[in-house]
């Protein structure tokens, strides 16, 4: 059995094999699938508002922000997909670990925007206010040939211009970018520890943020008071951060999630939180506050286990 901090590794990186996954927390079961109970039932007029992607599949699917319901619509094409996310206005961000690109979509599973190569990695996850035409943060989990990992700063106009590294980032799951112009990267070191690095204006060497208690890494998310949500993908927790320039103070959490989860996101308002459960195949909905996290419910239709369920997003989130 792979350690548990190889066990996300292993399933971002796209090894031949199936990753080993992590137990769910002691005594917690799998949380209800509801999406085999509500069917496809729901008025027409109501639109895609929750994306799902499979790391071992080709589409990304369009649910409707309730879960409730078959998928709506199909964004096709994509390959070895970790996390998907959205900007403000509902345009959906691909980091395609596959062809090394990063893809903006128009929302409901619309057109492509536009795409960027980048040449710092393979993209795993990523984050902007406006992708079309702002800055995009990018995580490489790893760099060029298995190099360590990374943060690329790109555009769709300039492509991707910079790229921020520090010894302590070996892997990269996670990357953060507040309006404030400051970046982090949620790392694990040549030890396998867990780490968040924070880059002052997106610039520099980096520096190791003080007070991460994190056991894993995972996604990193601002929520509408400005606190740094993190997850701690095989723990199966999620930890809510101030500060973390570069001293981090525990805000809420940890929170146990139903089974290992790597990336979430929460919605336009900020009270619901979405995670993708790879463990049970399934994503899961959580009422959220910094110091509250509340399982709601879940969905599994037309999801499939075994190609490892690990990317959502809300749109616009």
């Amino acid at each position: 059995m792979k350690t548990p901090a190889l066990v996300a590794a292993a399933m971002l990186i796209g090894c031949s094999s199936a990753a080993t996954r992590a137990l769910p927390p002691s005594g917690q079961a799998p949380p209800v699938a509801l999406g085999a109970r509500f069917g496809a039932t729901l008025p027409a007029r109501a639109k895609a508002g929750l994306y799902v992607a499979e790391f071992y599949g080709t589409s990304v699917y369009g649910f409707r922000r309730s879960g409730k319901g078959a998928a709506m619509c199909t964004i096709t094409g994509v390959k070895s997909v970790n996390d998907v996310a959205s900007d403000v206005k509902g345009d959906v961000i691909e980091p395609d670990g596959g062809s090394r690109t990063l893809k903006i979509f128009r929302p409901q599973c619309g057109s492509v925007l536009g795409s960027v190569s980048d040449p710092y990695g393979q993209p795993a996850d990523a984050m902007s206010e406006d992708a079309a035409n702002g800055t995009i943060a990018i995580a490489n989990i790893f760099g060029p040939g298995g190099a360590n990992g990374s943060i690329s700063l790109c555009s769709l106009k300039a492509g991707c211009t910079t790229n921020l590294t520090n010894p302590n980032m070996r892997e990269v799951a996670g990357v953060a970018m507040s309006t404030a112009g400051d970046c982090w990267a949620s790392a694990v070191d040549t030890s396998n520890h867990a780490n968040l690095t924070y880059f002052k204006g997106c610039a520099g060497a980096g520096e190791m943020a003080k007070g991460f208690i994190n056991p894993s890494y995972g996604g990193l998310i601002f929520d509408a008071a400005g606190n740094l949500v993190s997850f701690s993908g095989n723990s199966a927790q999620v930890y809510v951060y101030r500060g973390c320039d570069p001293r981090c103070k525990l805000a809420g959490g940890p929170f146990s999630m139903g089974g290992t989860s790597v990336y979430g996101h929460l919605n336009k308002r900020g009270n619901m939180l979405a995670v993708a459960d790879y463990q049970h195949g399934q994503i899961e909905l959580y009422s959220y506050s910094p110091t509250a996290v509340n399982f709601e419910g879940s969905f599994n239709m037309g999801l499939t286990q075994s190609l490892d369920v690990v990317g959502v997003t809300y749109a616009p989130q």
